[in-house]
């Protein structure tokens, strides 16, 4: 299946500012600036030496970056924990796993979750959300396991695993591709 590649334009701004996270919207534009997608990703500050959640409240002029415009999705859910779930997949973290803060790169987490679905069902359906919620990192070495259920015919839900703690939780809902 061909894949088009164009120009693209991404905006983003910060719409809210919490005491522990900050939400960031982006809307991504193709080369005749018609909006073609919109994303929300929520953000957490922390305090590298320690490890730790920052409290964005006491940081300077953080009010001036806000800009409280909305996009036309829903914002994230709280994601609850794989009860009756499948093991995708298992492995160890390698050093290209990781970013320049020394844990999982994001990347690598969509990879992973990607990575459990078949060609058959990416030939058929898109991904119409992604969604996933980081609640411990992840270091090189730590052992992973990807598990996952299905709550309906297209919504699937995961927790990614290292030793018995949640690193990430995430959602990914997919849709029937338009026929052409």
């Amino acid at each position: 299946f061909p894949l088009e590649y164009e120009e693209l334009t991404v905006e983003t701004w910060v719409e809210e500012v919490g005491r522990a996270s900050t939400s960031r919207n982006f809307c991504v534009k193709n080369a005749q600036q018609e909006i073609i997608g919109h994303g929300i990703s929520i953000w957490v500050m922390l305090d590298m030496s320690m490890r730790k959640i920052k409290d964005l409240s006491l940081l300077e002029n953080i009010w001036q970056y806000v800009h409280p415009e909305s996009v036309s999705i829903e914002k994230p859910i709280k994601l609850t924990p794989v009860k009756d779930g499948t093991v995708y997949n298992s492995f160890c973290i390698r050093y290209s796993d990781i970013d320049f803060n020394g844990h999982v790169s994001t990347a690598r987490y969509v990879r992973w979750l990607s990575d459990c679905f078949s060609l058959k069902q990416y030939e058929s359906t898109r991904i119409t959300r992604f969604e996933a919620s980081f609640m411990n990192e992840m270091m090189y070495g730590d052992q992973v396991e990807v598990l996952g259920e299905q709550k309906t015919d297209n919504d699937y839900r995961f927790d990614i695993l290292n030793g018995d703690k949640i690193a990430c939780r995430a959602r990914l809902v997919f849709s029937d591709k338009e026929k052409k």
